[in-house]
């Protein structure tokens, strides 16, 4: 008979576990920051990551207490016992915050130069090729952006080890060496994916009427296209490749950027 874990607790179950992890999880924000401004950086990156991962952990958990069944995709587990799987989401959330950051910055554009606004209607009613070419330049750069930070979040559990751990690897490494300026370059990342994470809580733990109309839409949604199975099969190929987990995002990546 099957113990009682993550994978089989019910709904309202999954609620409450998801509130009291993360209370977990900005505790251990908060002593990181704590030890950061101790001078400890190193012992403060691994606590942001750690944290990271276990607010990505509450908010699966959340998802499926509002009725999606995420923990029922074949081979789920993983997401509860393998620290790669949890970065993979923490990149797909850093990526959406950073479409998210350029979408409003576009509105809060519009919004002081309304202008603006016209001329781009106009641009495209009277010269499409350029809008379209426009649209190009911004998804290379996009593309080339979010490869070089992929690259970033592929390493990422090496950067929580060498916060806990010393190592000697042709010199003797420690958490010691971790310097203020490392520190700030990984909580620039984590405090974005922290920040989109919390919003999608915060809409998830009190939906208005309408918002629950829309989940529930998006529940059938998930079930008609069979996007559960097929998410299995994208956890599948990241449990094979244990060694790069983020292989199969560097090889798409390589072939954009290849794209004439």
């Amino acid at each position: 008979m099957q113990g009682k874990g993550f994978q089989n607790i019910s709904m309202r179950e999954c609620i409450s576990a998801s509130a009291a992890i993360m209370i977990s999880a900005d505790q251990k924000w908060e002593s990181g920051r704590t030890l950061a401004e101790k001078g400890d950086f190193g012992c403060a990156t691994s606590l942001a990551i750690v944290s990271l991962e276990e607010q990505i952990k509450a908010l699966l958990l959340l998802v499926d207490g509002q009725g999606f069944q995420f923990r029922k995709i074949k081979g789920m587990h993983a997401f509860f016992q393998n620290h790669s799987i949890r970065y993979i989401i923490a990149y797909y959330i850093f990526v959406m915050a950073v479409f998210g950051e350029d979408f409003f910055r576009f509105i809060y554009r519009l919004r002081d130069n309304p202008d603006h606004m016209k001329e781009m209607v106009s641009l495209y009613q009277t010269d499409k090729e350029v809008m379209h070419k426009k649209m190009d330049r911004y998804m290379m750069r996009k593309i080339i952006q979010l490869s070089n930070e992929m690259e970033w979040f592929s390493r990422i559990d090496i950067f929580r080890q060498d916060g806990f751990y010393s190592d000697y690897d042709v010199e003797l490494k420690t958490p010691l060496i971790i310097t203020k300026e490392q520190y700030i370059e990984t909580m620039e990342r984590l405090i974005r994916v922290r920040f989109a994470a919390n919003e999608m809580m915060r809409a998830l733990s009190n939906p208005e009427k309408e918002f629950s109309d829309e989940l529930e839409k998006m529940q059938q949604k998930l079930v008609q296209d069979e996007m559960y199975s097929k998410i299995g099969d994208g956890i599948a190929m990241v449990s094979r490749n244990r060694k790069d987990p983020f292989a199969f995002m560097k090889e798409w990546f390589n072939d954009m950027r290849n794209l004439d």
